[in-house]
């Protein structure tokens, strides 16, 4: 039996008026489920629970579209972010907790020397791929990968493109996940052009047949970056870690998002080597080998 959704159904149609797809994320409208049947608008969440509009409770098993792994209203963040809005939250200068959550996050991470801090995963995978494009000299980024609607550059690849110059479609190239011959003929097809794979560790699929590390082997022997976009599998979602851990690739670029809070604050970030950060500040890279990348792995 279905439960009552009156209380949903009608902030549906209020937002109808006022708000493309009834939200500013279009993953969570309502389109996106059994409409008629599943709610449309929450009330409230604590811990694996939420609470609809007409007080009907659920397991929330996409966790907040992913980044609630410790469950909703945990009190430790709670505390945290009320104790720090008691001294405020934006400043002239920079603030310690930055420093501190900067050492933190870099004695986390086993391959990020350095870290710059983000307000969304869109901002640092575009961070990430600009840096790949600027110390490469190159244009072209190859893809893999669940493909949300970030910024331009990715918008470029899915079907809600509107507004995309053609030209960033053009410099998108897509590969299947566990499908090494796809990527090598990739290369092939744009020698000394690729600045970049972009990919996420695991999606839908376990890589097959050393794929990741197939893939690492294809960047450095083509001089391009590997940049692993982690905000779906990092921080415990793959029973490690992080997705490269579980899978021991070693990335020259992993990107975060607000699994870093708990979901409690847009957050973005990404973690880079020493080298690949002087690289970034001085323009200056050579490949290296896969094997002398693996520090503190």
């Amino acid at each position: 039996m279905s439960p009552e959704i009156s209380n949903s159904n009608n902030f549906k149609r209020r937002a109808n008026e006022v708000i493309p797809h009834q939200t500013g994320t279009f993953s969570r409208s309502a389109s996106h489920f059994v409409e008629g049947v599943y709610p449309a608008y929450i009330e409230s969440a604590n811990g694996s629970h939420f609470t609809d509009v007409d007080g009907n409770e659920f397991i929330d098993y996409l966790c907040g579209l992913g980044p609630i792994t410790l469950g909703y209203n945990y009190k430790p963040v709670n505390d945290a972010i009320i104790q720090q809005l008691t001294k405020g939250i934006l400043f002239s200068l920079p603030h310690r907790i930055e420093v501190e959550a900067s050492e933190l996050f870099c004695k986390t991470i086993p391959y990020a020397d350095k870290v710059k801090f983000e307000k969304t995963g869109s901002n640092a995978v575009t961070g990430a791929v600009r840096a790949a494009r600027a110390i490469t000299k190159r244009d072209i980024i190859v893809y893999c990968g669940g493909g949300g609607v970030w910024h331009d550059w990715q918008a470029a690849m899915v079907s809600r493109d509107g507004g995309v110059p053609k030209f960033n479609a053009e410099l998108i190239k897509i590969f299947d996940y566990n499908d090494i011959e796809g990527l090598e003929q990739i290369f092939e097809d744009f020698p000394n052009q690729i600045a970049a794979i972009v990919m996420e560790p695991t999606s839908f699929e376990k890589p097959e047949k050393e794929f990741l590390q197939n893939v690492r082997k294809i960047a450095d022997k083509n001089g391009s970056l590997l940049i692993l976009d982690e905000v779906i599998t990092g921080f415990g979602r793959t029973g490690k870690s992080f997705g490269s851990v579980k899978y021991n690739v070693q990335p020259d670029m992993v990107t975060m998002a607000k699994a870093i809070t708990n979901g409690a604050q847009p957050m973005g970030a990404v973690g880079v080597s020493d080298k690949i950060y002087n690289a970034i500040v001085h323009h200056d890279f050579a490949p290296k080998a896969a094997a002398d990348k693996q520090k503190n792995f």
